[in-house]
């Protein structure tokens, strides 16, 4: 599946997306952006990079136990 971010706070530049379900439960997500004013996406792009991982790996985990809560009932 692949999208665009059209418009989003703090504003950026948002030029790609992807989501890819590989087999079994592989799940490759690409996103390709920047910040609109570039002293901000300087000083915050670090820690936005980090929260952005932390986040994806937490609804990954959460959408993987909900998946194996079905199969268990």
């Amino acid at each position: 599946m692949e999208y665009r971010i059209r418009e989003a706070r703090p504003a950026i530049e948002h030029s790609f997306g992807r989501v890819e379900f590989a087999e079994g439960t592989l799940v490759i997500w690409t996103t390709v952006f920047s910040f609109r004013i570039p002293v901000v996406g300087k000083l915050v792009d670090p820690a936005f990079g980090t929260a952005l991982d932390i986040a994806f790996r937490l609804i990954l985990r959460d959408v993987e136990k909900r998946a194996l809560d079905r199969v268990r009932r």
